[in-house]
């Protein structure tokens, strides 16, 4: 069956726009093989372990990686609010400070900054734009790989992703989609035509838990997760291990059994994403609280001990690695 006319649609004067805070190029977490991930701005949800926190918010944002500031002070003229000064650390270094009531996020700063501590989040980015980025990579991609959306969450941007995957389809790429499954079923029905597998997030089973970590309840991403499956697409479904939050048994059990009890032949079953750390520097950049730097990483037994757990009750599962 072709593509609808509406999705192969390439006039830029009419091209929707989105706003993109980043393009990570060979990755092979994000769906099968190798992949180039475009990462869009804007998510439903507020989860407390978040690792894009960068993404939340649909509006670009102004990151400093003080790690990178040499306190050369070129960033101050710049600045047109005057939101950014030079603080003196105890080590007698000197490093540039954000005054985040002042900054109104309008980059004009990025661009003297030599040694590119300071960076925008969010650059708007046309359809061509990304879909050139997804071109790019296109001979190592092979039989497997290929262009992958994520955020945030990317169905945010319904019609823009639709369109930028049509021409993927058209070009031969192998489409994912990363979803939170927290959008609206007209999103869904926007994309499924031009993405090959979706990876569809569970976080917990329990809706008034998952409202208190992450800032929403789950119904709407079941019912969407059993429309979805009822489509027949390809769905792996994919669970941020989370100590405390969601490795207990008996919500391992009660994951295993909605993911078993979906009427689908084309379910590759769960995806367990143990938590790590490595976004605390993003909270930083932002001048943001993480809200969970007492939490420690999982220990790889346990995590195998639930891989296990769910194998057993009859859903393949595999650990993000």
């Amino acid at each position: 069956m072709g593509l609808p006319e509406s999705l192969l649609a390439t006039d830029q004067t009419e091209a929707h726009t989105a706003r993109v805070s980043n393009v990570q190029f060979y990755n092979v977490h994000d769906g099968p093989g190798i992949r180039t991930v475009v990462f869009l701005k804007g998510c439903p949800l507020t989860c407390k372990w978040c690792s894009n926190p960068e993404t939340i918010s649909t509006q670009q944002e102004l990151g400093l990686n003080r790690s990178l500031c040499t306190g050369c002070g070129a960033c101050l003229d710049a600045c047109p609010q005057k939101a950014i000064s030079l603080i003196k650390k105890p080590c007698g270094r000197r490093e540039a400070s954000v005054d985040r009531g002042l900054c109104t996020d309008c980059g004009d700063c990025v661009a003297s900054c030599i040694p590119k501590a300071l960076t925008m989040y969010g650059d708007p980015m046309s359809v061509e734009q990304v879909f050139k980025e997804f071109q790019k990579d296109k001979m190592f991609f092979g039989p497997e790989g290929g262009a992958t959306f994520s955020g945030g969450e990317a169905l945010l941007h319904p019609d823009f992703v639709a369109e930028v995957f049509a021409l993927c389809k058209a070009d031969g790429i192998h489409t994912c989609l990363e979803t939170t499954g927290s959008v609206s079923r007209r999103a869904l029905e926007k994309v499924l035509p031009v993405t090959d597998l979706f990876l569809f997030d569970l976080k917990h089973m329990d809706s008034e838990i998952h409202r208190l970590w992450t800032g929403a309840p789950n119904t709407l991403i079941h019912d969407n997760a059993r429309w979805l499956a009822s489509q027949g697409v390809q769905i792996l479904f994919r669970v941020p291990l989370i100590p405390g939050f969601n490795d207990c048994p008996d919500n391992v059990q009660a994951m295993a059994a909605f993911v078993g009890g979906l009427d689908s032949e084309n379910i590759d079953g769960i995806e367990l994403l143990p938590y790590h750390a490595m976004g605390t520097g993003k909270y930083q950049s932002l001048d943001q609280d993480y809200l969970l730097c007492d939490l420690k990483v999982p220990e790889e037994a346990l995590v195998e001990a639930l891989r296990k757990e769910i194998s057993a009750l009859g859903v393949p599962c595999s650990i993000s690695r």
